[in-house]
């Protein structure tokens, strides 16, 4: 069992979060978070970081891009601006998602989509 450690809801962070195991976050994030283990973000929680997890699972609010080597997760009140990229995606009825969302293997950061400007014209 892996070992896991939680950020209380009255706690805010601003930073780098690198580590092995797990972390549960409850409270405000300003950052990068980079973890082997899972990460579950709790509904009282608030984040502006890009985040790096084995799993992800968010039940809050997150600005930033998630990336998880094995699944994400977002469930019910959960709302993120960001992109998403995983193996496996799961968003749940309530959930909200403002970003890209892709599936498949991953081992850089999460790609940028180019501004609406840079792409070319449609072709109807």
């Amino acid at each position: 069992m892996a070992e896991r450690t939680v950020l209380g809801e009255h706690a805010f962070l601003r930073g780098l979060i690198r580590g092995e195991g797990d972390l549960e976050i409850a409270g405000r994030v300003e950052g990068e978070i980079d973890i082997s283990g899972d990460l579950i973000v709790q509904g009282s929680a608030a984040l502006k970081a890009n985040l790096r997890a084995h799993r992800i699972v968010v039940r809050g609010s997150i600005a930033g891009d998630l990336v998880a080597r094995q699944a994400i997760h977002l469930e019910a009140g959960a709302r993120v601006v960001g992109s998403l990229q995983a193996p496996a995606i799961a968003i749940g009825e309530g959930a909200l998602i403002r970003g890209r969302v892709e599936t498949g293997p991953h081992e850089g950061p999460v790609a940028q989509r180019a501004p609406a400007e840079a792409r070319p014209p449609r072709q109807d």
